[in-house]
């Protein structure tokens, strides 16, 4: 992390506590209101703890180490091998059978061979030996990003890679092969889908379990866990990528009897604190929360029927040649990329009816 990365983050969690401290105590950390969940990475611990200042801010009247004005909110962490939710890399056999069948599918091989001349400039300029799949140019393409985002000299070849439109789409294209069939969906965003509404449904009962059932809920990720979030709900632009700083927010909202779902987009690195509502696909605003969860229930899996399925290695295709997108809904996620690492913050909350500032747009 670097101070222009802490400070991104800083400031969005300064916006979280401006756009939500009349409902939860911002002044004073109270366990049952928020609980923070990271992957297990340093950057994203560190950014995770950044927000998190800026949600709980420094007073006169709170010095919970003597004279120092600072507010210790724990980060909790998922062991990289278990973590189906966040880092989403947890082994898989039956997904990687599904992913490498998509990247040996003529939809991505004929791009390939499309922008073959470059790509070996690429290759070849990277010093990459054995150039055998669009993973491996997503991952060089981030790291040339962020040279350029931190004003390094890049040689002309990298300026070239970097200023190609049939490379940009080609990367782009690259995290919508993540999450590009039903079966894909389940096994990559499920996870996450079971957690959040399982916190959602604590939360209305009113129990509060050891992370589940706050008011407040973050996950500090990465950008595939955007990615391929955005891409099951069909909100995934594939002609944009969430940007340094970028959140999409979920709020459920409780008016009368009735229980209903928002979702936001704030695009990271700016400066206002207007958010641009996102209208869920088969669920038009407001969004009945029973509707919500029909949408998500196809992906919707727990850990141990996730683990079973992964064993699952039938020799089809998994019907990744049939392109089957189911609606759902979406969390607060922000996005905070560092090397080739975005973090996502998510936040699941039940608000009052309040008037607050937004832009009424579709995300594109």
């Amino acid at each position: 992390m670097n101070t222009l990365n802490i400070s991104q983050c800083y400031d969005l969690g300064r916006f979280l506590n401006k756009r939500y401290s009349s409902f939860v105590n911002t002044t004073t950390y109270v366990r049952r209101d928020v609980y923070t969940l990271s992957s297990d990475i340093d950057r994203t611990i560190q950014s995770g703890s950044a927000v998190l200042a800026g949600i709980y801010p420094p007073n006169d009247a709170v010095a919970e180490c003597g004279s120092i004005h600072w507010k210790d909110v724990p980060v909790h962490t998922l062991p990289f091998k278990q973590d189906n939710v966040i880092r989403q890399e947890s082994p898989c056999q039956r997904y990687d059978t599904l992913l490498n069948q998509v990247h040996t599918s003529p939809v991505v091989t004929d791009k390939v061979v499309a922008n073959m001349e470059i790509l070996q400039e690429f290759a070849r300029n990277a010093n990459i030996t054995n150039f055998t799949n669009i993973k491996q140019l997503a991952n060089y393409y981030d790291a040339l990003i962020v040279e350029r985002y931190f004003n390094l000299t890049l040689p002309d070849w990298a300026n070239r890679v970097l200023d190609s439109t049939n490379l940009r789409e080609l990367t782009l294209f690259y995290f919508q092969t993540l999450s590009y069939t039903d079966e894909m969906k389940r096994f990559r965003a499920g996870p996450l889908f079971n957690k959040v509404l399982h916190n959602f449904d604590l939360t209305m009962e009113g129990e509060i379990g050891d992370e589940q059932g706050r008011l407040l809920y973050l996950i500090s990720g990465h950008d595939h866990t955007i990615s391929t979030f955005l891409d099951t709900l069909r909100l995934f632009s594939k002609n944009t990528r969430p940007t340094f700083a970028s959140a999409v927010v979920v709020e459920l909202h409780r008016r009368t009897d009735a229980l209903f779902i928002e979702l936001f987009y704030k695009n990271g690195g700016d400066n206002d604190e207007i958010l641009t509502r996102l209208e869920i696909p088969g669920c038009p605003n407001p969004c009945a929360y029973s509707d919500f969860r029909i949408l998500v229930a196809p992906y919707v899996i727990e850990y141990d029927q996730w683990s079973k399925e992964c064993l699952k290695d039938e020799n089809v295709d998994g019907g990744w040649s049939t392109i089957v997108r189911v609606t759902g809904w979406v969390v607060l996620m922000a996005a905070l990329v560092l090397l080739m690492v975005t973090i996502s913050l998510w936040i699941c909350s039940i608000l009052k009816k309040r008037k607050i500032q937004e832009r009424y747009n579709r995300f594109q």
